[in-house]
């Protein structure tokens, strides 16, 4: 899946994602309204840059505030020309910020979910984890879904050592 797809498929499913490698990441860095790594947002809208180099992506921080507010770096200057405001204090915070990364960056780099669907199958897995892994279980609830038999099948994985180790 590419990064389009995987961020409308977060839109659709109002995925809730963590900020990582922020600053390392986006082709805007130097105006990320305070953005910052460990933060909560949703993504709200994705588009193809005019030149195809890179994607806008509008992300949305509301309804995060209590996580997200403590995350905010003291970098931006008071009229004394000290930094010691945060992104909101200093007026720069917008609750629906703009990013702009670059099409050659994975999106798994700069997000990971933190609530979706396939997070709640994790979550369901480890509270009901019989010794099955976790695709056994997905092939299982696919099976149920689709009211069909799931196989039978004992998958034992050999490791063997890397080479040259």
């Amino acid at each position: 899946m590419n990064n389009i797809e995987k961020l409308n498929t977060y839109i659709q499913n109002q995925t809730i994602l963590e900020v990582t490698n922020f600053d390392d990441k986006a082709l805007d860095g130097e105006f990320n309204h305070g953005i910052e790594t460990g933060m909560h947002v949703r993504v709200i809208n994705v588009n193809n840059l005019p030149h195809g180099d890179g994607l806008k992506i509008t992300l949305d921080t509301q309804g995060f505030d209590e996580r997200n507010d403590p995350l905010l770096k003291r970098d931006y200057w008071d009229k004394d020309g000290k930094p010691t405001l945060n992104a909101k204090e200093s007026g720069d915070w917008k609750d629906k910020p703009v990013i702009y990364l670059d099409v050659n960056v994975s999106i798994d780099d700069m997000f990971i979910p933190v609530s979706g669907p396939e997070i709640e199958l994790m979550k369901i897995h480890e509270n009901n984890n019989d010794g099955r892994t976790f695709i056994q279980f997905l092939i299982e609830q696919a099976c149920l879904q689709n009211d069909i038999d799931p196989p039978v099948v004992d998958v034992k994985i050999k490791k063997t050592p890397s080479p040259g180790l």
